[in-house]
């Protein structure tokens, strides 16, 4: 597992040099103020998950798409995105932690991260990472935008949805 995310205030990386451990690194504020790094133990990760996040989980886990929509017209349209409910919710950071590998596939299933009509909150701020999981946004609304630079991703499909920006300098994408 290789992969950095950026936020401005904090760089995270995976391989701490110093401990020859590998970390997962999300984007989430430091601990304390004197330590810029969050870490995640992967053995640990994820705690702390809504349960919406936990059903992105169990669907990443399976190549699942989990869709939240609620089917009615009119009210899925990311236009009307201020009003869908706190259930539609997904952090980016948790997103950012399945595709950089922090928990294991379902055996028997290829992982992949499919959503439709999620609200994620937070920047996806992805880089220098290899990211071997299908990502698929429909719908969505992602108020931060995407970042992917320097990544070499499986797949990306962001369709239908609302994105701030999306960056992916010097990335390889390859489906």
């Amino acid at each position: 597992m290789r992969g950095r995310c950026h936020r401005s205030t904090s760089l995270c990386d995976p391989l701490d040099s110093a401990r020859n451990s590998p970390r997962v690194a999300v984007g989430l504020p430091a601990r304390t103020l004197d330590d810029p790094f969050m870490t995640i133990d992967p053995a640990t990760w994820p705690s702390g998950l809504t349960a919406t996040e936990d059903r992105v989980q169990n669907a990443f886990r399976r190549g699942a798409t989990l869709d939240l929509r609620t089917g009615v017209p009119g009210s899925d349209d990311v236009a009307q995105a201020d009003s869908w409910p706190d259930s539609r919710q997904v952090r980016a950071e948790v997103i950012a932690a399945l595709l950089l590998g922090a928990v294991p596939p379902e055996a028997g299933f290829a992982p992949a991260l499919r959503l439709v009509g999620a609200d994620i909150v937070g920047p996806l701020d992805i880089w220098q990472a290899t990211i071997n999981f299908p990502l698929a946004l429909a719908g969505c609304r992602i108020s931060d935008g995407v970042k992917l630079n320097e990544c070499s991703l499986r797949a990306v499909n962001i369709s239908h949805s609302y994105l701030k920006y999306f960056e992916a300098q010097i990335a390889e994408i390859h489906g």
